[in-house]
């Protein structure tokens, strides 16, 4: 099946149509915080368990709590209402209904009731918490401190956090990480000196007294993430350092003496004990070649089983319980194994979309961008958007676009991305080289034959066959391209640049054999480029500058600026009406948080439309439903929004006078040689019925003056009218419907 070029402008640069009405909102399709997991526990039973994180940016605070009482299988997200309140760092349950969970400036939070309600309690420090632990509902000890006292932070409770006492010790402190008690007196926290040497201390007083133990450790920057007891003999810890290999230490003297029992060579690692036998270590390594293993044993330490699980994230909690082990890492994602660590299911994740397109009106298709290491994400809907499934089976990606229900493309950005194609609507996918090294970003196709894709350092190549063989372009400089864009396979433009400067705009009318330098009214670099067509076209600049071209970028105008730094995406109906994607900075005092404006001017004026709930929150991708009835936007927290784009007469008061005048979906769309229409006409009477080609050329029209009373329908041989897009159009009464076909 082929499609000819100038359709693809529908799929990026959703171009000119007959007007719509507008809804004024967008529906929150999908969204879940998307912070590092900090901390996850679970029950004896395996059953009931409990996971907890936060993330905080430009000093803005964005929590999670999240419990399970099926073992993963689903995980609800609770009501927290201090989930902005600040970052949690760790949870605690001694009970089932009792629990406690900390986090930075010295927050204690306690739930009486399984998470139902949630009070928070006076710890009497603003000092960061790292780690809390209970022996039972009363008594409990978080710990802490973050480069900020000469103490070690340790704090107590004995009647259930309503008090807490202040025990610090101390004046040789960095931090504390992680405490242990088997009963109300003995008790170990593992930390770091003001050195960055490693230190475990213990107290036989519950916490009155502490002293120093010994360990075959190096003096240098070693942290402790971890240490757990069975008894008040049986215990173990774990080492993270960018410098040494993870060691495993194990005591069997109540920490008199410690002894290295295992190496896992990878950098950061997190411990949970099952019994005196079993422990689970998570290790990653966050250098290249970044990887992420769980080591396994069941004698104490003389024996390892190791494997590499197909997930790549920073792990920062663990919990290893009968044959299951669960792992709490970034972009809130939780993964399971029930097979001590053989085989592994990811039950919980919120990632960074970075793309979405639909291969038909009911299929549509959303990928994770990079974050760290290979993704392999996917969420499908096969009912027009309604539920969304995640798809593991999928190749990695972080750009995709379809060209039909049959023909498509991925690209996972990377050195050396990866490029995927399928010719038969997903079901296959066959990998296909892009002859560089080189970064590349994204992709763009103009027809079923003709596509670029492009990156770093200059970086753009074509393809004439579909994505099966590249080659390179040159655009005579070695600067980001952030976007290519193309009206057809000879006609389209690149842009990019980097930061403030050095932003450039450049154009080619032969499919990229040369390029031309264009002029852009503001020097800063590119973001994003929408033409309409050869001649009128849009261009998003950092620093939030809309510039506007109508003789194909010989010329280009500022026509807005809108109040934040990153302009992320543009896109345009028609001559009038357009959205874009904008951003915070992220940083020491900004937020990242991620807006939606649009315009129905041409770009001079914008109205907010949309404004990220959380941190850090940006829109990464705007494409428009097949049928032409929405607009679909992805980005951060797993975000999928919908904006629907078909009228509503009751919006524009049409309701009293036609309430039922409807363009049905036309019947197969896309369509071959016949394709069926139909339209309903409370009380009949007269009304024409037109069918346009993209550029407006009339292609065929019904006129009658006694239509049916209700419904009406149409069998249309479309002969030897060219594949494409066209626009079918009823006007009756005075109201005007019009939909989107495609022939193939």
């Amino acid at each position: 099946m082929k499609t000819p070029t100038r359709l693809l402008l529908l799929f990026f640069c959703l171009c000119i149509l007959p007007a719509f009405g507008q809804n004024q909102e967008w529906l929150t399709v999908k969204m879940n915080p998307s912070v590092g997991m900090s901390g996850i526990q679970f029950f004896d039973d395996g059953q009931n368990g409990w996971a907890v994180g936060g993330s905080s940016v430009g000093g803005s605070y964005i929590s999670t709590v999240l419990h399970t009482v099926n073992g993963g299988n689903t995980w609800q997200e609770l009501n927290f209402p201090y989930d902005q309140v600040t970052r949690l760092t760790a949870v605690h349950f001694p009970s089932p209904q009792k629990g406690w969970v900390v986090g930075e400036s010295g927050k204690i939070y306690h739930t009486p009731d399984g998470g139902q309600t949630w009070a928070a309690q006076n710890s009497g420090t603003q000092r960061d918490l790292a780690s809390v632990h209970f022996i039972d509902d009363q008594t409990g000890w978080a710990v802490g401190g973050w480069q900020d006292g000469t103490s070690f932070l340790v704090l107590k409770t004995t009647d259930g956090g309503q008090n807490w006492q202040n025990l610090s010790f101390g004046n040789t402190a960095f931090s504390v990480s992680d405490v242990w008690f088997v009963d109300a007196n003995r008790g170990w926290i593992t930390a770091r000196k003001n050195t960055l040497a490693p230190a475990i201390w213990h107290t036989a007083d519950g916490g009155l007294t502490w002293e120093e133990q010994t360990t075959p450790l190096s003096s240098s920057n070693i942290d402790l993430p971890s240490i757990e007891f069975t008894s008040e003999r049986n215990g173990w810890t774990v080492t993270s350092s960018l410098y040494f290999p993870g060691s495993v230490l194990h005591t069997t003297d109540g920490g008199a003496t410690w002894e290295i029992v295992g190496q896992t060579n990878q950098a950061y690692n997190v411990l949970s004990v099952r019994d005196s036998m079993s422990v689970a270590v998570a290790g990653v390594n966050i250098l290249s070649p970044s990887s992420e293993k769980i080591f396994v044993t069941t004698d104490a330490g003389q024996g390892w089983n190791s494997y590499t699980p197909p997930f790549l994230h920073y792990t920062w909690g663990i919990d290893f319980v009968g044959n299951d082990i669960w792992f709490a890492g970034n972009n809130t994602a939780i993964l399971h194994s029930g097979d001590q660590g053989l085989n592994w299911e990811l039950q919980h994740y919120a990632p960074l979309l970075k793309s979405i397109d639909w291969s038909d009106p009911n299929n549509g298709w959303a990928v994770a961008g990079y974050v760290f290491g290979v993704q392999k994400y996917w969420t499908r809907s096969i009912d027009g958007g309604e539920t969304w499934s995640v798809d593991l089976s999928l190749p990695a990606a972080s750009d995709i676009q379809w060209l039909d229900d049959q023909t498509g493309w991925a690209l996972f950005e990377n050195n050396g991305a990866s490029f995927w194609r399928t010719t038969n609507g997903g079901i296959n996918w066959s990998p296909h080289a892009l002859g560089t090294s080189s970064w590349t970003e994204g992709f763009f196709f103009a027809d079923a034959d003709h596509g670029w894709a492009f990156g770093s350092n200059g970086n753009l190549r074509g393809t004439l066959n579909g994505g099966v063989n590249w080659y390179a372009q040159s655009l005579q400089n070695t600067l980001f391209v952030q976007k290519a864009f193309f009206v057809n396979p000879t006609t389209g433009w690149a842009g990019g640049g980097y930061g403030s400067g050095n932003g450039f705009i450049v154009h080619t009318i032969d499919g990229g054999a040369t390029w031309v330098d264009q002029t852009p009214a503001v020097d800063g670099q590119v973001m994003d480029i929408c033409f309409l067509d050869k001649s009128v076209g849009w261009a998003g600049t950092v620093g939030g500058y809309v510039q506007k071209t109508t003789d194909g970028g010989n010329t280009w105008q500022l026509v807005s600026q809108l109040n934040h730094p990153y302009l992320e995406r543009i896109i345009f109906l028609d001559t009038l009406r357009g959205w874009v994607a904008m951003r915070n900075e992220t940083g020491v005092a900004a937020d990242g948080k991620g807006f939606i404006y649009r315009t129905e001017d041409g770009g001079v004026s914008w109205n907010l439309q949309w404004a990220g709930a959380f941190p850090s929150s940006g829109i990464e991708d705007f494409r428009l439903e097949k049928d032409s009835s929405a607009i679909w936007a992805v980005g951060q927290h797993n975000t999928i929004l919908k904006y629907t784009l078909i009228e509503d007469p009751s919006a524009t008061g049409e309701a009293d006078a036609a309430p039922a005048i409807q363009l049905l979906p036309a019947l197969p769309n896309p369509f071959g040689e016949w394709v069926q229409l139909r339209f309903t006409l409370p009380g009949g009477g007269p009304g024409v019925l037109q069918i346009f080609d993209i550029s407006g050329q009339l292609v065929a029209t019904w006129s009658k003056d006694d239509w049916n009373a209700g419904s009406n329908t149409l069998n249309w041989h479309t002969g030897d009218i060219p594949a494409g897009f066209y626009i079918c159009k009823l006007e009756a009464r005075g109201v005007v419907r019009s939909q989107k076909l495609l022939k193939y």
